[in-house]
């Protein structure tokens, strides 16, 4: 037999309850968490080579918040002969170009797996002072290399860093080592230099800047044998990354 007081309790109970499951399967949307989604827009005409520009990868999936952004080499007219790049990305607001604007976005580059024109980062290679491994010339992949061979140590090639740099622009860069023996590569058509991803830290938007300063190996640059290659142009296609729910 229930007390008087259970028995009071009980429909308060019962009412709570029902409260709580209709709170569950209420239709409202004012506490849901949308996900972000990325894009950039990179309205300006593809430039006439030789130049580097920047646009979005076919596989860029625009439901995600993260958008694939190649770094293009277009040669123009002539082949372009290089065996190093540096890139330099800064952030800014899309009206003031002065006002930096890298707390929205996150760029990569993958060092550990990323792949470039002279093959993947930081890969094992056996080096001219070896010759290679037996019977091999140099820049033959290590892989391919019978286990023990005699060849010297091994160098990596091509040698892939990014960071950020005191002004908190991005920098990737990627060069071939002299004395891996591999050559360099040669531009016939239009070649992707690079795939840089860029994540979405928060909602807004920023304008993507090349900091175009050829004579500094530090900035954009296509290299060869640590010379750069003159005429090249760096144009970002005036590239807005966007960031919303």
């Amino acid at each position: 037999m229930t007390t008087r007081i259970l028995r009071r309790s009980i429909p308060i109970v019962l009412a709570a309850g029902a409260a709580f499951l209709c709170a569950c399967h209420s239709d409202s949307n004012d506490n849901d968490i949308k996900p972000i989604r990325a894009s950039i827009s990179t309205p300006g005409p593809v430039p006439a080579g030789p130049a580097v520009y920047l646009r979005v990868a076919a596989s860029d999936d625009p439901s995600d918040d993260v958008v694939p952004l190649e770094v293009v080499l277009n040669p123009g007219a002539a082949p372009v002969v290089f065996d190093g790049f540096n890139i330099e990305i800064r952030p800014t607001d899309p009206n003031n170009p002065g006002v930096l604007r890298d707390g929205i976005v996150q760029m990569t580059f993958d060092t550990a797996m990323g792949s470039t024109p002279f093959g993947a980062c930081n890969a094992c290679v056996k080096g001219l002072a070896s010759g290679g491994c037996t019977g091999a010339p140099a820049c033959t992949p290590c892989s391919a290399c019978p286990v023990g061979d005699p060849a010297t140590s091994p160098v990596s090639t091509p040698v892939c860093a990014s960071a950020t740099s005191s002004t908190r622009s991005f920098l990737a860069s990627a060069d071939i080592l002299g004395n891996s023996g591999c050559a360099p590569v040669t531009a016939n058509t239009e070649i992707v230099i690079a795939v840089i991803p860029i994540f979405a830290r928060t909602v807004g938007a920023a304008r993507l800047n090349f900091i175009d300063d050829p004579n500094n190996r530090g900035d954009c640059a296509i290299l060869l044998s640590a010379a750069i290659v003159p005429g090249i142009t760096f144009d970002d296609r005036g590239a807005v990354f966007t960031a919303a729910r």
